[in-house]
Protein backbone atom coordinates (compact mmCIF):
# COMPACT_ATOMS: atom_id res chain seq x y z
CA UNK A 1 0.00 0.00 0.00
CA UNK A 2 1.24 3.46 -0.87
CA UNK A 3 0.66 6.46 1.33
CA UNK A 4 -0.37 9.45 -0.80
CA UNK A 5 -0.65 12.82 0.97
CA UNK A 6 -1.83 15.74 -1.22
CA UNK A 7 -1.32 19.36 -0.13
CA UNK A 8 -3.85 21.74 -1.72
CA UNK A 9 -3.54 25.46 -2.32
CA UNK A 10 -5.71 27.17 -1.26
CA UNK A 11 -6.07 25.20 1.97
CA UNK A 12 -9.78 24.49 1.68
CA UNK A 13 -11.98 21.67 2.97
CA UNK A 14 -14.22 19.44 0.89
CA UNK A 15 -12.18 18.96 -2.29
CA UNK A 16 -12.58 15.45 -3.73
CA UNK A 17 -10.22 13.77 -6.18
CA UNK A 18 -10.58 10.70 -8.35
CA UNK A 19 -8.09 7.82 -8.57
CA UNK A 20 -7.47 6.61 -12.11
CA UNK A 21 -5.30 3.81 -13.47
CA UNK A 22 -3.81 3.43 -16.92
CA UNK A 23 -3.83 -0.04 -18.50
CA UNK A 24 -2.30 -1.24 -21.76
CA UNK A 25 -4.89 -2.79 -24.05
CA UNK A 26 -3.67 -4.01 -27.43
CA UNK A 27 -0.66 -1.76 -27.18
CA UNK A 28 -2.70 1.35 -26.31
CA UNK A 29 -2.94 2.97 -22.90
CA UNK A 30 -6.50 3.40 -21.57
CA UNK A 31 -7.38 5.20 -18.36
CA UNK A 32 -10.01 3.82 -16.00
CA UNK A 33 -11.73 5.45 -13.03
CA UNK A 34 -11.22 3.57 -9.77
CA UNK A 35 -12.48 5.40 -6.67
CA UNK A 36 -13.03 8.85 -5.18
CA UNK A 37 -10.45 10.06 -2.71
CA UNK A 38 -11.52 11.12 0.77
CA UNK A 39 -12.37 14.87 0.90
CA UNK A 40 -9.66 17.33 1.89
CA UNK A 41 -9.56 18.88 5.36
CA UNK A 42 -7.97 22.32 5.59
CA UNK A 43 -6.09 21.70 2.36
CA UNK A 44 -4.76 18.23 3.25
CA UNK A 45 -5.78 14.95 1.64
CA UNK A 46 -3.86 12.03 3.23
CA UNK A 47 -4.74 8.41 2.50
CA UNK A 48 -3.30 5.03 1.73
CA UNK A 49 -4.09 3.11 -1.42
CA UNK A 50 -3.47 -0.33 -2.93
CA UNK A 51 -4.91 -2.22 -5.91
CA UNK A 52 -4.01 -5.06 -8.23
CA UNK A 53 -2.05 -2.84 -10.64
CA UNK A 54 0.92 -1.66 -8.53
CA UNK A 55 3.25 -1.04 -11.49
CA UNK A 56 0.62 0.52 -13.74
CA UNK A 57 0.51 4.32 -13.97
CA UNK A 58 -1.93 6.00 -11.62
CA UNK A 59 -3.24 9.56 -11.41
CA UNK A 60 -5.31 11.58 -8.98
CA UNK A 61 -7.64 13.81 -11.00
CA UNK A 62 -9.53 16.76 -9.56
CA UNK A 63 -12.59 17.54 -11.68
CA UNK A 64 -14.04 21.04 -11.90
CA UNK A 65 -15.91 21.60 -8.65
CA UNK A 66 -17.41 24.41 -6.63
CA UNK A 67 -16.36 24.92 -3.01
CA UNK A 68 -17.79 27.74 -0.88
CA UNK A 69 -19.28 29.42 -3.94
CA UNK A 70 -16.02 29.40 -5.92
CA UNK A 71 -15.63 27.12 -8.93
CA UNK A 72 -12.15 25.64 -9.42
CA UNK A 73 -10.80 24.42 -12.73
CA UNK A 74 -10.00 20.73 -13.26
CA UNK A 75 -6.40 19.61 -12.64
CA UNK A 76 -4.44 16.40 -11.95
CA UNK A 77 -1.23 14.93 -10.54
CA UNK A 78 1.55 13.46 -12.61
CA UNK A 79 1.46 9.71 -13.21
CA UNK A 80 2.85 7.51 -10.43
CA UNK A 81 3.04 3.84 -9.38
CA UNK A 82 1.80 2.68 -6.02
CA UNK A 83 4.91 0.72 -5.24
CA UNK A 84 6.07 3.55 -2.97
CA UNK A 85 4.76 6.59 -1.08
CA UNK A 86 4.16 9.86 -2.92
CA UNK A 87 3.53 13.47 -1.85
CA UNK A 88 1.85 15.91 -4.23
CA UNK A 89 1.37 19.67 -4.06
CA UNK A 90 -1.63 20.80 -6.11
CA UNK A 91 -2.74 24.36 -6.77
CA UNK A 92 -6.44 24.82 -7.48
CA UNK A 93 -7.18 27.66 -9.91
CA UNK A 94 -10.51 29.50 -9.58
CA UNK A 95 -12.51 29.52 -12.77
CA UNK A 96 -12.85 33.04 -14.10
CA UNK A 97 -16.45 34.04 -13.55
CA UNK A 98 -18.20 35.92 -16.34
CA UNK A 99 -18.02 39.66 -15.73
CA UNK A 100 -21.52 41.08 -15.54
CA UNK A 101 -22.80 44.56 -14.81
CA UNK A 102 -25.30 47.07 -16.14
CA UNK A 103 -26.08 50.77 -15.96
CA UNK A 104 -28.83 50.97 -13.36
CA UNK A 105 -29.99 54.59 -13.61
CA UNK A 106 -28.80 58.09 -14.55
CA UNK A 107 -29.06 61.19 -12.36
CA UNK A 108 -28.39 64.85 -13.18
CA UNK A 109 -27.93 68.20 -11.46
CA UNK A 110 -27.61 71.83 -12.52
CA UNK A 111 -27.50 75.15 -10.68
CA UNK A 112 -30.55 76.00 -8.63
CA UNK A 113 -31.61 72.37 -7.99
CA UNK A 114 -31.89 71.35 -4.34
CA UNK A 115 -30.78 67.76 -5.05
CA UNK A 116 -29.83 65.31 -7.79
CA UNK A 117 -32.75 63.97 -9.84
CA UNK A 118 -33.25 60.93 -12.04
CA UNK A 119 -33.46 61.32 -15.80
CA UNK A 120 -33.56 57.58 -16.66
CA UNK A 121 -35.32 55.15 -16.33
CA UNK A 122 -37.63 57.26 -14.14
CA UNK A 123 -38.17 60.59 -15.86
CA UNK A 124 -37.82 63.39 -13.29
CA UNK A 125 -36.12 65.65 -15.81
CA UNK A 126 -36.80 69.40 -15.80
CA UNK A 127 -35.11 71.02 -18.83
CA UNK A 128 -32.52 73.63 -17.89
CA UNK A 129 -32.19 76.85 -19.91
CA UNK A 130 -29.27 77.38 -22.22
CA UNK A 131 -26.26 78.90 -20.48
CA UNK A 132 -26.30 76.56 -17.48
CA UNK A 133 -23.79 73.83 -16.57
CA UNK A 134 -25.13 70.28 -16.14
CA UNK A 135 -23.61 67.34 -14.22
CA UNK A 136 -24.38 63.63 -14.73
CA UNK A 137 -24.09 60.53 -12.51
CA UNK A 138 -24.79 57.15 -14.20
CA UNK A 139 -25.11 54.51 -11.46
CA UNK A 140 -24.17 50.89 -12.26
CA UNK A 141 -24.68 47.51 -10.59
CA UNK A 142 -22.32 44.51 -10.37
CA UNK A 143 -24.49 41.57 -11.51
CA UNK A 144 -21.65 39.02 -11.42
CA UNK A 145 -20.31 36.69 -8.77
CA UNK A 146 -16.89 38.28 -8.28
CA UNK A 147 -15.68 41.72 -7.21
CA UNK A 148 -14.81 43.87 -10.21
CA UNK A 149 -13.46 47.32 -11.01
CA UNK A 150 -16.03 49.20 -13.04
CA UNK A 151 -15.00 52.09 -15.27
CA UNK A 152 -17.56 54.55 -16.61
CA UNK A 153 -17.19 57.02 -19.50
CA UNK A 154 -19.74 59.48 -20.80
CA UNK A 155 -20.03 61.41 -24.04
CA UNK A 156 -22.42 64.34 -24.33
CA UNK A 157 -23.36 65.65 -27.79
CA UNK A 158 -24.99 69.01 -28.48
CA UNK A 159 -27.71 69.55 -31.12
CA UNK A 160 -25.08 70.83 -33.58
CA UNK A 161 -22.82 67.80 -33.02
CA UNK A 162 -20.26 69.25 -30.60
CA UNK A 163 -19.00 66.42 -28.34
CA UNK A 164 -17.96 66.69 -24.70
CA UNK A 165 -16.13 63.92 -22.80
CA UNK A 166 -15.88 65.12 -19.19
CA UNK A 167 -13.85 63.18 -16.65
CA UNK A 168 -15.39 62.11 -13.35
CA UNK A 169 -14.54 64.03 -10.22
CA UNK A 170 -15.36 60.91 -8.16
CA UNK A 171 -16.04 57.21 -8.67
CA UNK A 172 -14.99 56.84 -12.32
CA UNK A 173 -13.13 53.62 -11.36
CA UNK A 174 -15.02 51.86 -8.58
CA UNK A 175 -14.25 48.49 -6.95
CA UNK A 176 -17.66 46.90 -6.39
CA UNK A 177 -18.59 43.56 -4.80
CA UNK A 178 -21.30 41.32 -6.29
CA UNK A 179 -24.69 43.00 -5.95
CA UNK A 180 -23.10 46.37 -5.14
CA UNK A 181 -23.30 49.71 -6.95
CA UNK A 182 -20.87 52.25 -8.38
CA UNK A 183 -21.69 55.97 -8.25
CA UNK A 184 -19.43 57.95 -10.62
CA UNK A 185 -20.08 61.69 -10.79
CA UNK A 186 -18.82 63.64 -13.77
CA UNK A 187 -17.62 67.20 -14.23
CA UNK A 188 -19.98 69.69 -15.82
CA UNK A 189 -20.91 70.14 -19.46
CA UNK A 190 -21.70 73.72 -20.61
CA UNK A 191 -25.15 73.94 -22.18
CA UNK A 192 -24.26 76.23 -25.05
CA UNK A 193 -27.20 75.38 -27.31
CA UNK A 194 -30.93 74.90 -26.98
CA UNK A 195 -32.62 71.79 -28.39
CA UNK A 196 -32.14 68.04 -27.97
CA UNK A 197 -28.84 66.78 -26.55
CA UNK A 198 -27.58 63.18 -26.26
CA UNK A 199 -25.83 61.44 -23.34
CA UNK A 200 -24.05 58.12 -23.97
CA UNK A 201 -22.71 56.24 -20.93
CA UNK A 202 -20.36 53.25 -21.39
CA UNK A 203 -19.49 50.76 -18.62
CA UNK A 204 -16.55 48.33 -18.60
CA UNK A 205 -15.88 45.81 -15.80
CA UNK A 206 -12.26 44.69 -15.34
CA UNK A 207 -11.62 46.06 -18.83
CA UNK A 208 -14.45 44.04 -20.41
CA UNK A 209 -17.42 45.82 -22.01
CA UNK A 210 -20.51 45.45 -19.82
CA UNK A 211 -23.18 47.93 -20.87
CA UNK A 212 -23.98 51.09 -22.79
CA UNK A 213 -26.90 53.45 -22.45
CA UNK A 214 -27.94 56.41 -24.65
CA UNK A 215 -30.57 58.92 -23.56
CA UNK A 216 -31.80 62.24 -24.93
CA UNK A 217 -32.39 65.39 -22.90
CA UNK A 218 -33.57 68.85 -23.88
CA UNK A 219 -32.24 72.33 -23.18
CA UNK A 220 -34.56 75.31 -23.37
CA UNK A 221 -33.81 78.51 -25.23
CA UNK A 222 -33.02 81.40 -22.87
CA UNK A 223 -35.76 83.91 -22.08
CA UNK A 224 -35.53 87.02 -24.26
CA UNK A 225 -35.42 90.39 -22.54
CA UNK A 226 -35.34 93.50 -24.71
CA UNK A 227 -32.92 96.36 -24.07
CA UNK A 228 -32.68 100.03 -24.93
CA UNK A 229 -29.62 102.18 -25.45
CA UNK A 230 -29.01 105.94 -25.33
CA UNK A 231 -26.20 107.94 -26.94
CA UNK A 232 -25.04 111.48 -26.21
CA UNK A 233 -22.43 113.33 -28.30
CA UNK A 234 -21.67 117.05 -28.57
CA UNK A 235 -23.85 118.96 -31.00
CA UNK A 236 -20.77 120.34 -32.72
CA UNK A 237 -16.99 120.14 -32.74
CA UNK A 238 -14.03 121.48 -34.64
CA UNK A 239 -12.44 119.49 -37.46
CA UNK A 240 -10.25 116.66 -36.11
CA UNK A 241 -11.29 117.26 -32.51
CA UNK A 242 -11.42 114.50 -29.86
CA UNK A 243 -14.84 114.48 -28.27
CA UNK A 244 -16.61 112.57 -25.52
CA UNK A 245 -19.59 110.28 -25.92
CA UNK A 246 -21.73 108.55 -23.29
CA UNK A 247 -24.97 106.71 -22.78
CA UNK A 248 -26.76 103.97 -20.89
CA UNK A 249 -27.91 100.41 -21.58
CA UNK A 250 -31.11 99.38 -19.78
CA UNK A 251 -33.18 96.19 -19.58
CA UNK A 252 -36.95 96.03 -20.06
CA UNK A 253 -37.30 94.28 -16.69
CA UNK A 254 -35.39 97.13 -14.97
CA UNK A 255 -32.65 94.78 -13.75
CA UNK A 256 -28.97 95.81 -14.08
CA UNK A 257 -27.61 94.59 -17.44
CA UNK A 258 -24.16 93.82 -16.07
CA UNK A 259 -20.93 94.62 -17.86
CA UNK A 260 -21.58 94.61 -21.61
CA UNK A 261 -19.72 95.69 -24.76
CA UNK A 262 -20.82 98.81 -26.64
CA UNK A 263 -19.48 99.89 -30.03
CA UNK A 264 -19.61 103.42 -31.44
CA UNK A 265 -19.96 103.24 -35.22
CA UNK A 266 -19.92 105.76 -38.07
CA UNK A 267 -23.51 105.28 -39.18
CA UNK A 268 -22.70 105.87 -42.84
CA UNK A 269 -19.41 104.02 -43.42
CA UNK A 270 -19.91 101.40 -40.71
CA UNK A 271 -16.43 102.11 -39.31
CA UNK A 272 -16.03 101.32 -35.62
CA UNK A 273 -14.86 104.52 -33.93
CA UNK A 274 -14.58 103.13 -30.38
CA UNK A 275 -15.34 100.04 -28.29
CA UNK A 276 -16.10 100.40 -24.58
CA UNK A 277 -17.67 98.42 -21.74
CA UNK A 278 -20.52 99.46 -19.51
CA UNK A 279 -20.40 99.34 -15.76
CA UNK A 280 -22.69 96.89 -13.99
CA UNK A 281 -25.57 99.38 -14.18
CA UNK A 282 -25.20 99.91 -17.93
CA UNK A 283 -23.45 103.31 -17.97
CA UNK A 284 -20.75 103.78 -20.59
CA UNK A 285 -18.52 106.55 -21.91
CA UNK A 286 -15.51 107.10 -24.12
CA UNK A 287 -13.85 109.38 -26.65
CA UNK A 288 -13.42 109.44 -30.42
CA UNK A 289 -11.93 111.72 -33.06
CA UNK A 290 -14.25 113.51 -35.47
CA UNK A 291 -13.38 113.95 -39.17
CA UNK A 292 -11.23 116.86 -40.32
CA UNK A 293 -13.75 117.79 -43.00
CA UNK A 294 -16.65 120.07 -42.14
CA UNK A 295 -20.15 118.63 -42.33
CA UNK A 296 -22.81 116.79 -40.36
CA UNK A 297 -21.92 113.28 -39.27
CA UNK A 298 -24.14 110.57 -37.81
CA UNK A 299 -23.01 108.08 -35.20
CA UNK A 300 -24.61 105.01 -33.66
CA UNK A 301 -23.91 103.15 -30.44
CA UNK A 302 -24.70 99.46 -30.74
CA UNK A 303 -25.21 96.59 -28.27
CA UNK A 304 -25.12 93.21 -30.06
CA UNK A 305 -27.01 91.31 -27.37
CA UNK A 306 -25.72 88.76 -24.84
CA UNK A 307 -26.69 85.59 -22.98
CA UNK A 308 -26.49 85.76 -19.19
CA UNK A 309 -27.25 82.44 -17.52
CA UNK A 310 -30.83 81.57 -18.44
CA UNK A 311 -31.71 84.85 -20.16
CA UNK A 312 -30.84 86.51 -23.44
CA UNK A 313 -30.53 90.29 -23.66
CA UNK A 314 -31.75 91.52 -27.01
CA UNK A 315 -29.72 93.90 -29.19
CA UNK A 316 -30.34 97.64 -29.22
CA UNK A 317 -28.84 100.82 -30.70
CA UNK A 318 -29.09 104.60 -30.60
CA UNK A 319 -28.13 107.35 -33.06
CA UNK A 320 -26.97 110.94 -32.78
CA UNK A 321 -25.74 113.69 -35.14
CA UNK A 322 -22.64 115.86 -34.73
CA UNK A 323 -21.79 118.96 -36.77
CA UNK A 324 -18.14 119.52 -37.67
CA UNK A 325 -17.26 123.11 -38.58
CA UNK A 326 -14.97 126.09 -37.89
CA UNK A 327 -15.15 127.32 -34.30
CA UNK A 328 -14.85 130.99 -33.27
CA UNK A 329 -11.90 131.33 -30.87
CA UNK A 330 -12.90 132.48 -27.40
CA UNK A 331 -10.23 135.19 -27.26
CA UNK A 332 -11.78 136.93 -30.32
CA UNK A 333 -15.04 137.47 -28.38
CA UNK A 334 -13.41 139.01 -25.29
CA UNK A 335 -12.53 142.48 -26.76
CA UNK A 336 -16.05 142.97 -28.02
CA UNK A 337 -17.52 142.24 -24.62
CA UNK A 338 -14.95 144.46 -22.92
CA UNK A 339 -15.75 147.30 -25.28
CA UNK A 340 -19.40 147.13 -24.45
CA UNK A 341 -18.65 147.26 -20.77
CA UNK A 342 -16.43 150.36 -21.13
CA UNK A 343 -19.05 152.19 -23.17
CA UNK A 344 -21.64 151.71 -20.45
CA UNK A 345 -19.36 152.93 -17.64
Amino acid sequence: MARIPVNLTPAITGVIGEMWVGLLVGGDLYWYYLIDTPPSVNGLMDFGYADGYPISPHQIRFPEQTINGITYLATQTNGFMITQDWTFNITLTPKEAPVQGHIFDVHYWYGGMSQWREVWPIDEYVPPPMGYFIYFSPRWRNDGTITVTGHMDIEVTSPSGVKYNPSAYSGQDSVVAPGGYGFPRFNYVPLTESGTWTLKATLTCDGVFCDERTINFTVEAPADISTSLTLEVPGSAGPGATVNFSGKLTRADAQPPGIQTIKLIDDVSGTVKATVSTDNNGNYSGTFTVPSTEGTYYYASEFAGATIGSIHLGPSSSRAALSVGAQIPYFAIVPIVAGLVIART
